[in-house]
């Protein structure tokens, strides 16, 4: 990896010697010092979270701990590799053939028991105990209990406010351009280590919580109108805290819901911070907050687009005994998107209602007389809810209808604009998909109407393509009954304007809007670099920079 480290504190002769926590002066402050967000709508809170990062004093005691921490983050734009990688498509794509020799590795979690034993005695009460006075102190993320050091560290409760504070905090100062526009400075660089140090013993207990959560809602969930809707982010954590400060907790919008509609990550350097932040809002209020699954949110595909990478490139200098942290992490965040929903039903008087996806609607099932086809019902794919959630849903051809359903729905598109008028696409509601490696398909307009028709829904509303969002940030099609949202700036390095969509009354009236302006994100572009090289003949990710 091209991270690199000043004193190498992860060489495998140190592994042993892992076990002793740093200094407690690292990056720790007094209570007095340390200030939260204030957040009417999630509550308040009376214990502050780890270093807020805004006191002179602590960034001059975070720069001053960089080189004593042992790790450096590279700066993508002093390299002359090409971005976007020619090897990873602004789209995404993934074949069969491509991954088949790693596809029954890919199935299940690592369960084994060298590295079930390595957590188990990482995460030992008594073993966390011991980071008392350092920066990745969990505590201070935790619902307290009278005696810390009994019992199971993986019992104890995460408390989402103090992770929003912390996090909100964090993209306040970090994106601060008042002083300093360097995306690559040492303070900033040093605040990505202190976040990541923080956040490093919490992912798991995090996720655990979130599948709690998870496990109650069905594959279609149910949300009412007033709500906004939001489309890609991948990894853009300043468009999070633009969402942060302009909707969320905007009075204007107290009373609203919010849907994303998936692709948290990839293809953007923050996609730990971001999935943090926005479970953290969903443990919150689960009904407020409705996170849709995307195609990226499926274990094969996230491992090749380097989120597994980026994962253990991050943590793998940090506090710990055993250099797990990222793996696990890695697979918390992975087990988590099984239990996701793949849509939601914002649900209108009458037929006023909109179904809202990650990429669009599932091929048209067989009837029992094995001849007639016709369009799933949303009751048909909830009722597959026991028998696929959760689910990794691998990308692939060759599963039963109800798991293609699924799949189509993480990743159809609508038939491209130039091949409507050409006859052998005329009269045809899908066809294969082969760009997107053949295993989703295209559909048509009449495939749409029919879905919608028969499930009484007025429009479709979606992610997962940038193309035509490009310009305003959104795209209305086929006759204004499908919309595509794209939320992520300065996306694979390019300007882009990003869009939501506001849907308010009981009669779900639709009104896409304009989230940033390209120039106005254009600030920001050095923040959203994501630099990933593969090897073309293993396929294996050879270097990462961010």
């Amino acid at each position: 990896m091209t991270r690199e480290k000043v004193r190498g504190h992860n060489n495998n002769n140190n592994k042993d010697h892992l076990n002793v926590p740093r200094s407690a002066s690292s990056l720790c402050t007094s209570s007095s010092s340390q200030s939260a967000v204030s957040l009417s709508s999630f509550g308040s809170t009376n214990s502050s979270c780890s270093t807020t990062i805004e006191d002179d004093n602590v960034i001059s005691n975070i720069q001053s701990n960089v080189q004593r921490r042992g790790r450096k983050r590279c700066n993508p734009l002093k390299t002359r590799l090409k971005y976007p990688n020619k090897n990873l498509p602004s789209e995404a794509t993934i074949s069969d053939i491509a991954t088949s020799h790693r596809k029954s590795n890919e199935k299940t979690f690592d369960t084994s028991n060298t590295f079930q034993n390595y957590v188990r005695k990482e995460f030992e009460s008594s073993n966390v105990y011991q980071l008392h006075g350092t920066n990745c102190d969990p505590e201070v993320f935790l619902i307290p209990v009278n005696d810390r050091r009994s019992g199971s560290f993986f019992d104890r409760v995460v408390s989402p406010n103090k992770v929003i504070n912390f996090i909100a905090q964090h993209m306040k100062v970090y994106y601060d351009l008042s002083n300093d526009h360097d995306a690559f400075s040492s303070k900033r660089m040093a605040m990505d280590d202190n976040m990541w140090d923080n956040l490093a013993y919490i992912i798991p207990l995090l996720c655990r919580q979130m599948n709690q959560v998870l496990q109650s809602e069905t594959i279609v969930v149910k949300v009412e109108p007033d709500c906004l809707i939001f489309g890609d982010v991948h990894g853009n954590l300043n468009d999070i805290h633009h969402i942060y400060t302009h909707c969320i907790i905007n009075p204007r919008y107290a009373k609203y819901r919010f849907i994303f509609l998936g692709d948290y990550i990839d293809r953007g350097p923050k996609p730990i911070e971001i999935l943090c932040f926005l479970f953290a809002l969903k443990l919150s209020d689960p009904n407020r907050f409705i996170l849709l699954r995307g195609n990226h949110e499926v274990l094969r595909v996230n491992r090749k687009y380097g989120f597994q990478a980026l994962c253990e490139h991050i943590f793998e200098d940090t506090f710990l005994r055993y250099p797990i942290i990222g793996k696990l992490a890695f697979e918390s965040f992975n087990r988590t998107f099984t239990y996701l929903p793949l849509a939601a039903i914002v649900r209108g008087t009458g037929n006023h209602s909109l179904f809202c996806c990650h990429g669009g609607i599932p091929n048209q099932k067989l009837k029992s007389d094995g001849h007639h086809r016709s369009p799933w019902t949303i009751s048909e794919l909830n009722a597959l809810t026991n028998q696929y959630h959760p689910s990794l849903l691998e990308p692939t051809k060759h599963e039963g209808k109800g798991y293609r359903a699924l799949n189509e729905i993480l990743w159809n598109d609508p038939i491209p604009i130039r091949v409507r008028n050409k006859k052998r696409f005329i009269n045809k509601l899908f066809y294969c998909n082969k760009k997107r490696g053949g295993h989703c398909s295209y559909f048509s307009e009449s495939a749409l109407t029919d879905f919608l028709d028969t499930n009484h829904l007025t429009m479709l509303i979606r992610g997962h393509q940038y193309r035509h969002c490009k310009k305003s940030g959104f795209h209305y099609d086929f006759d204004n009954r499908m919309l595509t949202v794209f939320s992520s700036s300065n996306y694979c390095g390019q300007r882009n304007t990003t869009g939501y969509v506001a849907i308010t009354g009981s009669e779900c009236n639709v009104m896409a809007r304009v989230l940033r302006q390209s120039d106005e994100s254009a600030i920001y572009s050095d923040f959203n670099i994501l630099k990933v090289t593969i090897n073309s003949k293993t396929k294996e990710i050879e270097e990462i920079l961010y």
